[in-house]
């Protein structure tokens, strides 16, 4: 029987997560063109795993170690995330802003890609319908954005490393649905970005010694805070919360929503066009939602 389309606190919850990833990126630019991208998101984790650890003692929820059997799984995640921080960093600054959102695009054929591979979820030719259009509606918006878009050769590296950065963030929304199966959420995005952080310490903490601490003024500290335990923690918490309730498919599709949250913050804040191209585009995504949202997960 065909699910019904109703609107309840998941897909909320995962407007709001689109909404702060939105945000983020003109958030993570400020930040990473004051301080090295390597140091400004090692402190954005530093900031981000104290406070994952707090809320998980405060939201009353079952902290128990892992099973031995699970510790693997767990591991690769935590090893996943960290390649999407560093691969994101790094491709972001190699290629341009046009291509890096085309490709974030991508993220629900990546998790398809996985979850086939996983033999997690099964999907129906409507969920299929779905996804390819989000990512039409997502293409439309940046292609009327004005974001460069570029096929030249200086900036294959960079698409490769962000195309890397896609399917890492994929496989790790595919694997945290069998997870969930077994832990909350919070204690699994908990753990696995504390993996992460060990990881990206090891590389970031030389990058530290180039900050220039007394150039930082209270919106540097203002843009760490925000790109680490909001849209790090807080956004992840309720990501993977909507993985364990819906599905890492149906998930994934809402971040298809970021590109135009972000340009409707230029629109607002810069007073940047907002033609009707980028509404068109805005119209696809919404409808690709509404598609994947009452097709079949067949497994």
């Amino acid at each position: 029987m065909k699910q019904s389309f109703s609107f309840g606190k998941v897909e909320m919850a995962l407007l709001l997560v689109a909404v702060l990833w939105g945000l983020n990126m003109p958030a993570m630019k400020y930040g990473m063109g004051h301080m090295p991208p390597l140091a400004f998101n090692w402190l954005r984790f530093a900031l981000s795993i104290p406070a994952a650890w707090l809320l998980l003692f405060l939201g009353n929820c079952e902290i128990r170690p892992i099973k031995a059997t699970d510790l693997k799984p767990l591991l690769w995640m935590g090893f996943a995330f960290f390649v999407f921080i560093w691969s994101f960093t790094i491709g972001l600054s190699k290629t341009t802003s046009g291509n890096t959102a085309i490709l974030m695009g991508m993220l629900p054929l990546g998790v398809v890609f996985w979850n086939r591979i996983f033999r997690v979820e099964a999907l129906s030719h409507r969920m299929y319908g779905g996804i390819l259009l989000s990512l039409a509606g997502a293409v439309i918006v940046v292609l009327n954005s004005g974001k460069e878009i570029s096929l030249d050769g200086q900036h294959i590296l960079g698409n490769l490393i962000v195309f890397l950065c896609v399917i890492a963030n994929a496989y790790f929304l595919a694997k945290s649905k069998l997870l969930t199966e077994k832990y909350s959420p919070k204690l699994v995005v908990t753990y696995c970005f504390t993996i992460a952080f060990v990881m990206l310490s090891v590389i970031s903490i030389p990058s530290l010694f180039d900050v220039d601490w007394r150039s930082l003024v209270m919106i540097d500290y203002l843009a760490l805070f925000y790109c680490g335990p909001v849209a790090l923690i807080i956004t992840n918490f309720l990501w993977i919360w909507g993985v364990s309730k819906i599905g890492s498919t149906r998930t994934s599709v809402f971040n298809n929503l970021s590109p135009i949250v972000a340009i409707a913050a230029g629109v607002f804040f810069f007073f940047f066009f907002f033609g009707p191209m980028m509404l068109l585009g805005a119209v696809v995504v919404f409808s690709g939602l509404y598609v994947c949202r009452t097709g079949k997960v067949l497994g």
